[in-house]
């Protein structure tokens, strides 16, 4: 509590006599966890119970040395038991309302190794400690860091500082990485030289720097917390106690030494973000500091220490495992209140017994500070706290005991000092009047004057009295006349102060814009006037991109004469006249866009009146000639070299209309032809008809042009030059057919088209009936003609014909064995069978024979039998049977 008041004492019953209280740390609810033996119990603010629970391990007699809580509020506790030839340590996760344990995971170092202390970063869990023991000839320094989420080890980390045995106390985060505490033991023999370190490792756990606390054992109780900027401070007790702070860079910023108790000295460190403490366990007092280390009266030292190196140790033994033999349940406890008595105590080395402000009483200033001194007794060094009252004044620390003030406003000042000991308040007040008057004279720097203007000298207001040159005693002089000039002022303090200026006549101003410039048209002129004026005044404002910069852009479009006037200097001005002479060039006109037929042309003219021209074709006459699609562009340039230019398009070149009439040079006799010209506007025949065809009777030339709807021309001719008799007498003559036989009938010449009676157009034609047929033909001409013939019907052999016989020898005579069917067969059925009864050919088709093989292979000459199956149109079905001979 503010103060140092209890908040409660309590007394914790129903446990082991010879039990402590280990540990203790706020969880996530702000309650109190502590520990006492195997035991865990949680206190809310006030010391009331909330949980407690009991632990057993089957190593036996175990207790737990130190215990976190991550921001879920899980506890992670350090357990160690004593096994026999070696010391075993245990770390469990356990739920927030102690009811169970999330996971172990054991060490077992070799005997005499010990770990204490735990550090909880996110997501991870640290111990540190040593690896092996004080009976070995090694010991090194030894950080273990585990997954908080399931208790693997993750890394692994051993060192020793300057190749000594070394332990490491405690873990902290530090800005950028971690904090180590520890100490490493320097003996070399019989005798002791143990000393602190404090070892800086990155976020990897790998070593930056460690640094030597000397002549701090590591009997002497040592504590240490990170600042947020990656320092740290700290305390420890010997025979006096001790606070430091080392900033990022592992430097002794400061070192504050107290009051000597003796006994066992501090046995706790902790620090606010204005304050740090430290408990005295001999006489439980409580140290209060600010972050300077400072209670009131203490005496500031000047601390030896150093840079230690530091060697990466050989781990030649893994040293985790998952374990579970670790058990919880639950405890009953009681908590009574217990009487304290606390007292507040001052205990100094030095006495801080008197105080007094040293300074003027009546002060005049020209804005030059004022030091007031706080004289301290001898050995004293609380800072002196400063309090002004009056007028707004600024003021600094020179040091602890000395104040800058620079006063901007005269009056009464009351200034207010003192120095606050852990005891009592020591202070002084010293009341004093303040003058301030004007500062230093100063009219400014010799300068010049042009002419026709004038210069206001200013000695500015404040003064007491003004004296010019010429006897005037303004504040202020109008000088209009080149010379020298001076004024003498006295202030407020009756200082006396003389300044003076020489005014010389302005030097003349050099400014030129260039010579005059011609332009054609809508061409733009840049002018750039000198650099090195205040301002800039161009006039007049016709087509001028700004009348105040430096460099325009003009545009006229007639002659202009244009102005400049630039300020060198505050009323020196220099100026200049520039003219600008315009050009006209004559407008080429090339007329409306174009577009004509296929040889005809468009000649373009650019106009007379320029001294050269240039086509985008490469010409350079004032006329070309265009015949072909496309952009046609001319840029005329006149004699004073202003340009005009147009283009025009030819949009399209259309070609002639294709007329294509009948070049058939023949007309057959007693037909007429029509010539057809086509699809077009207008027509013109060779008669002077106007239609889009022409019919010819006769021979003759005969001629057409057409017009299309882009009014292109195009023509042809055709000439006419026999009458082409028509094709006659082309069937031969009449004939008969059997009432079951086919008929084809064959013109006797070649035409280039046929069509007969049927409406078929092959060359010839099939007919199996009596009639009277016709064939239309044309020939190579043109030319169509007309013939008929007759065909009767006659009677005809009808019945089956089957050979005796044949040679299948492929002379080309009698090599295929068929039946013969006289009469429409409506149903025809040939087997062949050899002397054993099997079938060696046979067939449906009357067009089919037997070439005396079967599947390839000759057979024998001899006799085969045969049968035939058939059925003419309008009988019944037929068999008949015989033999046939194969002879060879």
């Amino acid at each position: 509590m503010p103060g140092g008041n209890i908040v409660f004492n309590k007394r914790v019953e129903g446990l082991d006599g010879s039990a402590q209280i280990s540990r203790a740390c706020l969880t996530k609810e702000k309650n109190i966890l502590i520990a006492v033996g195997p035991n865990l119990i949680l206190l809310d603010t006030n010391g009331v119970i909330l949980k407690a629970a009991t632990t057993a391990m089957s190593w036996g007699f175990h207790s737990v040395w130190d215990i976190k809580t991550d921001v879920q509020g899980n506890v992670f506790a350090l357990f160690t038991s004593d096994g026999g030839d070696t010391d075993r340590y245990l770390i469990a996760k356990i739920a927030p309302d102690l009811s169970k344990i999330l996971w172990t995971a054991t060490f077992a170092p070799i005997l005499g190794s010990l770990f204490q202390s735990l550090l909880v970063d996110d997501d991870k869990v640290f111990t540190v400690g040593s690896y092996s023991g004080w009976s070995g000839d090694r010991q090194d320094g030894t950080a273990l860091c585990f997954s908080g989420a399931d208790g693997t080890l993750i890394r692994q980390v051993s060192l020793t500082l300057d190749g000594f045995r070394t332990h490491f106390q405690t873990i902290h985060k530090a800005k950028g990485g971690y904090l180590l505490k520890g100490f490493y033991d320097r003996r070399d023999g019989p005798g002791s030289d143990e000393n602190s370190a404090i070892v800086r490792l990155d976020d990897q756990l790998r070593p930056i720097k460690a640094v030597r606390l000397k002549n701090v054992s590591f009997t002497d109780p040592l504590f240490i917390e990170p600042d947020d900027d990656g320092g740290y401070y700290g305390s420890y007790s010997s025979a006096y106690v001790t606070f430091f702070h080392f900033d990022k860079r592992d430097s002794l910023t400061w070192a504050t030494l107290h009051s000597y108790y003796g006994g066992f000295g501090l046995g706790l460190f902790a620090m606010s973000p204005t304050n740090l403490y430290a408990l005295e366990q001999t006489s439980w007092t409580i140290f209060k500091t600010d972050l300077n280390g400072f209670t009131g009266s203490c005496t500031e030292i000047d601390w030896p220490g150093g840079s230690v190196p530091i060697t990466p140790a050989t781990v030649n033994k893994t040293m985790t495992a998952r374990s579970t033999l670790l058990t919880l349940k639950g405890l009953n406890v009681a908590i009574t209140n217990r009487p304290f008595l606390v007292k507040a105590e001052c205990k100094t080395l030095s006495t801080c017994s008197s105080f007094k402000i040293i300074g003027q009483k009546g002060i005049c200033t020209n804005d030059t500070p004022v030091l007031f001194k706080g004289r301290r007794d001898p050995g004293c060094r609380l800072p002196v706290q400063w309090q002004i009252l009056g007028e707004p004044a600024e003021r600094s620390l020179v040091n602890d005991s000395t104040l800058s003030v620079r006063f901007t406003t005269s009056g009464r000042y009351q200034l207010i000092g003192s120095l606050t000991a852990s005891c009592q308040t020591l202070a002084d007040t010293l009341t004093f009047n303040v003058t301030v008057s004007q500062a230093a004279l100063n009219l400014g720097a010799d300068t010049t004057l042009c002419a026709g203007t004038s210069i206001l000298l200013n000695a500015k207001k404040g003064y007491v009295s003004y004296t010019w040159q010429d006897g005037s005693a303004d504040t202020a002089f109008q000088v209009t006349q080149p010379g020298l000039y001076y004024v003498t002022v006295q202030n407020a303090c009756g200082k006396d102060y003389t300044d003076t200026i020489r005014v010389n006549p302005h030097p003349p101003i050099l400014f030129d814009i260039g010579a005059d410039r011609t332009k054609c048209d809508a061409d733009t002129i840049q002018f750039t006037a000198p650099a090195g004026f205040l301002n800039y005044s161009w006039s007049p404002g016709y087509n001028i991109s700004s009348q105040n910069e430096p460099s325009v852009v003009v545009n006229p479009t007639m002659d202009t004469t244009y102005f400049v006037r630039a300020e060198k200097t505050p009323g020196c001005f220099a100026y200049d006249t520039v003219r600008v002479k315009v050009y006209h060039a004559i407008p080429i006109q090339l007329g409306a866009d174009q577009q004509f037929c296929n040889g005809d042309s468009a000649v373009l003219d650019a106009g007379a009146g320029f001294s050269s021209y240039a086509w985008n074709t490469g010409e350079r006459t004032q006329k070309i000639t265009a015949r072909t699609k496309g952009n046609y562009s001319v840029v005329g340039t006149t004699a004073n070299g202003c340009k005009s230019t147009d283009t025009l398009i030819v949009k399209d070149v259309w070609p002639l209309p294709s007329v294509h009439l009948d070049k058939n040079a023949g007309l057959c006799a007693g037909e007429t032809r029509v010539l057809n010209a086509g699809n077009f506007v207008s027509y013109f025949w060779q008669d002077g008809s106007k239609g889009g065809t022409y019919t010819v009777k006769d021979t003759g030339t005969y001629v057409v042009r057409v017009t299309d709807s882009h009014g292109c021309i195009g023509t042809d001719v055709t000439v006419i030059k026999a009458i082409v008799p028509l094709p006659t007498r082309f069937l031969p003559p009449d004939t008969a057919i059997c009432p079951y036989g086919t008929l084809t009938i064959k013109p006797i010449n070649s035409f280039s088209s046929y069509l007969w009676s049927d409406g078929s157009r092959a060359p010839n034609m099939t007919v199996e009936k009596p009639g009277f047929f016709w064939l239309q033909a044309e020939n190579q001409d043109g030319c169509i003609g007309r013939d008929t013939i007759l065909v009767n019907s006659k009677e005809c052999m009808a019945g089956l014909y089957v050979p005796s016989a044949f040679t299948p020898n492929r002379d080309g005579k009698n090599d295929v064995f068929r039946a013969q069917v006289f009469g429409l067969a409506r149903k025809f059925e040939l087997t062949v069978y050899n002397r054993w009864g099997q079938v060696v050919f046979y067939t449906v088709d009357q067009a089919r024979g037997w070439d005396g093989k079967v599947a390839g292979i000759e057979q024998e000459t001899g006799v085969y039998v045969w049968t035939c199956r058939y059925q003419l149109d309008g009988s019944p079905e037929k068999l008949e049977k015989g033999t046939v001979s194969i002879i060879r």
